[in-house]
């Protein structure tokens, strides 16, 4: 990998190396009530007093008399748990990390002003609903307060020299834009890699990297209230994304007269993204929707795109300009620096780009009372597309597909449109109102992990995942339903951690069946394998490193990270189809080298390791010390309990997979059980900082209320904010 992608893949993940990264100490680890002791409670702009109940978790309920001052508390507790994560965020989402890492940043820098997360940012602030607005302000207030009277900043600001800066609403709305990131596009600069083969692989690793932020997967099912034990809707979902610490989310609870919420929330946006109100829970997994396209651009559109010209600051060096065009079909791909040699003028046609709402539709979310306002409060929502899982109290499930999508033909070119084919596609969209979703299914129940739809119009994307998950999902709830009269959250958990799968079992018994396997210990060893991938098994190490060796005999390196490399498998493989003496050849190679990885990792969780680790552990040098732990982990590539690794016949780590997971019962509001992967303060080794990952290690989870009283019988501590 060349040297400015290891640093774009560091810096991504708040990785980048200076003076003050070599010099600066890891803070001292501190309680949940020393890290309290600072918390702004005095002389505060509220209307009446205020309250936040925090378990021994590091997990806050606010109570407020109003929404508005509901939101600016809720940005002080934001600030309180994840400001440097949410300082990072920002500069990451504008394209300013040179001023932190200094030249090795420049052309990523570039590369995400020509991206422009923030292009829409403007109109949707005045676009916004006069509530929605007020909310936003109040929220951005609570975040400022708090970091001008912070005595300590986090370790992030020492570390990437940081300085103290105002938010503003346009910074929250364009990191909402960052958390919408288009995971279309890593396959997107694939397609361009015939034109300039160097750029598109380095750009497709810089995107990987940012899709750490983009939520790309995910499992999420509800069973209705007839299959449940308590009479009332479950709900189960567990999002998919970097195995990192501080996590993705943060746990919090809101209570005001006009919003009661709990569950996940994104720092720097002030709403509950996945969780539960007094009337209904969802989760979602991401639509894989096409919410944008590659346009090639006409002699005349080209002439005709706007030029800009900005400044990039640079630590440690000279400030330097970039210029790039936009062209009414979006910016030119041409000017992201690694993809400069293209020899057509491409456009990114991003939805994105445009001005959309989203904020208000989670907050109108949060406050739902039924499936069918929950539905209604995304009427305006565009990016990024979600299925949405979704049960009410009153005994309603649903799966509502959310988003804003161009009505293409499904027969239309693909990647690259004409400018003529852009323009007919784009000239309407496909709204929430308009995508057929699910509504009380006789099965009891319905399912979500990143599947293709079952209809053909509209087209809502080209890029899915592979069926495995769903169906696993499906299955598994028909047989319990099929053999137990009622089920609870004790089932739903116990199928989240599923580590099963059918797509492995299925090409071992191919491997076998084709005598691709000859040694008897080896045999031996697949013929009594399901294709679980538990941690204390020897068969997934030898099937993954025999997979590993052989693939590329037929794939090339290419796939080694698609996980839908097993389904391309399965078809060389049938019955009568002819297998050549070169690949009998490899098979006899592979196989040995796979038993010589077996002798060296006897389990899979000698072989499958994953680390807590702060994204800073990416650097050189110091990396070292951002590592809180390390140990061998359960589950694969496409199993439930997902923990996503490249196939390899090396020890390696699990960088993506189930960080989160959330049940809910209907019948109790305060019946809601929550884990992170880390812990729920960002603060470097404070007592909450990985004290979750022992529960997430062994399937067990937080009860985490709905009431502010059951909050505050359960708090360890509660702050009393006045006016």
């Amino acid at each position: 990998m060349y040297l400015w992608t290891r640093w774009a893949l560091t810096l991504l993940c708040f990785g980048p190396i200076s003076c003050s990264t070599i010099t600066a100490r890891l803070p001292q680890s501190k309680s949940l009530e020393e890290r309290l002791a600072g918390f702004p409670l005095r002389n505060l702009p509220l209307a009446a007093p205020a309250r936040i109940h925090w378990s021994a978790q590091g997990v806050p309920h606010v109570v407020a008399s109003s929404d508005d001052d509901l939101a600016f508390v809720q940005g002080l507790v934001h600030a309180h748990l994840r400001l440097g994560q949410m300082e990072l965020l920002r500069r990451i989402s504008q394209g300013r990390l040179s001023e932190s890492a200094g030249p090795f940043a420049r052309d990523l820098d570039r590369a995400l002003r020509v991206l422009g997360f923030g292009r829409a940012a403007s109109a949707m602030e005045r676009a916004l609903p006069s509530s929605t607005r007020r909310y936003l302000e109040r929220y951005v207030a609570g975040v400022n307060l708090y970091a001008e009277r912070a005595s300590e900043l986090p370790h992030e600001f020492a570390v990437l020299a940081l300085s103290r800066e105002s938010w503003t609403v346009g910074d929250v709305l364009t990191i909402s834009r960052l958390a919408a990131t288009d995971v279309n596009w890593i396959s997107f600069v694939g397609y361009l890699g015939s034109e300039d083969p160097k750029g598109a692989r380095d750009a497709v690793d810089a995107l990987l990297a940012l899709s750490a932020y983009h939520k790309s997967g995910s499992n999420s099912w509800v069973v209705d209230g007839r299959h449940s034990r308590s009479g009332f809707p479950l709900m189960a979902n567990d999002p998919h994304l970097g195995l990192t610490v501080p996590n993705f989310w943060l746990l919090i609870g809101l209570e005001s007269p006009e919003t009661r919420a709990v569950g996940l929330a994104i720092p720097g946006l002030p709403i509950v993204a996945l969780g539960r109100n007094a009337d209904l829970a969802w989760g979602g997994t991401n639509m894989r929707s096409a919410s944008s396209d590659l346009v090639e651009l006409s002699p005349a559109e080209l002439a005709e795109s706007r030029e800009f010209v900005e400044s990039i600051r640079v630590r440690s060096w000279w400030d330097s300009e970039h210029r790039y065009r936009v062209s009414r079909h979006g910016p030119l791909l041409n000017d992201v620096p690694f993809l400069a040699k293209l020899e057509r003028p491409i456009a990114l046609k991003w939805r994105g780009h445009e001005p959309s709402d989203e904020i208000t539709a989670f907050l109108r979310a949060q406050k739902a009372r039924n499936v069918a306002e929950f539905r209604a409060a995304f009427a305006d929502y565009a990016v990024s597309g979600q299925n949405f899982t979704v049960a009410d109290r009153h005994g309603s499930i649903a799966l509502v597909r959310a988003a804003s999508l161009p009505r293409r033909k499904r027969e239309q070119s693909y990647p690259i449109l004409s400018s003529e084919e852009a323009t007919r596609s784009w000239a309407a969209m496909w709204s929430t109102s308009e995508i057929p979703g699910e509504l009380n299914p006789a099965r009891g129940f319905l399912a979500s992990a990143n599947d293709e739809p079952p209809f053909a119009e509209p087209v809502l994307g080209r890029i899915f995942s592979p069926p495995q998950r769903v169906r696993r999902i499906e299955e598994r709830l028909q047989a319990l339903i099929s053999a137990k009269q009622k089920l609870d959250l004790a089932d739903l958990a116990e199928l989240q951690l599923d580590t099963r799968s059918e797509a492995s079992r299925a090409l071992k018994d191919r491997f076998l069946a084709r005598a691709l396997v000859q040694d008897p210990a080896a045999r031996r060893l697949l013929e009594e394998w399901s294709g679980d991938y538990r941690r204390e098994l020897a068969a997934p190490v030898f099937y993954v490193s025999f997979l590993s060796e052989l693939s590329p005999v037929l794939f090339g390196e290419s796939l080694r990270q698609s996980d839908r490399l097993q389904e391309l498998w399965l078809p060389r493989l049938a019955d009568g189809q002819e297998l050549s003496t070169e690949l009998r050849a490899a098979a006899k190679d592979a196989e040995a080298r796979a038993l010589r990885v077996l002798s060296k990792y006897p389990k899979w969780e000698d072989f499958h390791r994953l680390q807590a680790a702060h994204p800073l552990s990416n650097a050189p040098l110091i990396g070292s010390r951002y590592v809180f732990g390390e140990f061998g982990v359960d589950g694969g590539i496409e199993t439930l309990l997902k923990t996503a690794h490249s196939v390899t016949s090396e020890r390696h780590y699990a960088r993506y997979g189930a960080q989160a997971r959330h049940l809910s019962d209907l019948a109790d509001p305060n019946e809601n059980h929550f884990v992170l992967f880390g812990g729920n303060d960002g603060w470097l080794r404070s007592e909450n900082f990985i004290d979750q990952v022992p529960l997430w290690r062994e399937g067990r989870l937080l009860k985490v209320p709905l009431s502010a009283e059951r909050a505050r019988e359960q708090a360890a501590c509660t702050l009393e904010l006045e006016p």
